[in-house]
């Protein structure tokens, strides 16, 4: 309800109580109930659908990279068989070659950013180990001009 997600506690005349995994408590007006976009996981089909985004160099080989994202996702119990994880290039991002990891669980009552992170430690590891960088901002500095002596006593420092 209104991007807060958990479990309901409590139900009064006047107000629901969520208690989110965290331990945060929501004190929700059951007009809130009626009037806004509620999801409830649990009359859900529990296929949930979580992904992680990744950012490589340009030049790095796109078929490696995404075995490397679905085995980090396959390698871990909790993520569903059927559908398989997969991997898509979904971006030419500035910095290099976006990657988006969608993977299902059946149980995300158990946490999402633990799982994320997880999978996102395997991943580090698999483009570590394959000789792949993380791509990160890059950017070029052109000096138009440099005040006089400056470049006499500095050139073997540029």
């Amino acid at each position: 309800v209104d991007t807060f997600e958990g479990r309901i506690t409590d139900i009064k005349t006047r107000y629901t109580l969520i208690r989110a995994g965290n331990g945060r408590q929501a004190i929700v007006p059951n007009e809130s109930l009626i009037t806004s976009r509620v999801e409830n996981l649990t009359q859900a089909d529990l296929k949930f659908n979580i992904t992680t985004n990744i950012v490589v160099p340009y030049g790095s080989d796109v078929a490696q990279v995404q075995e490397i994202l679905n085995s980090a996702a396959r390698a871990q119990p909790r993520v569903m068989a059927d559908p398989a994880p997969v991997t898509y290039l979904v971006n030419f991002a500035p910095d290099g070659l976006e990657f988006s990891l969608n993977f299902w669980v059946a149980d995300p009552d158990k946490g999402q950013v633990n799982l994320r992170s997880d999978i996102n430690i395997a991943i580090l590891e698999g483009l570590h180990a394959a000789g792949i960088e993380i791509a990160g901002p890059r950017r070029a500095v052109r000096i138009e001009s440099l005040p006089d002596g400056m470049l006499q006593g500095s050139m073997g420092h540029l």
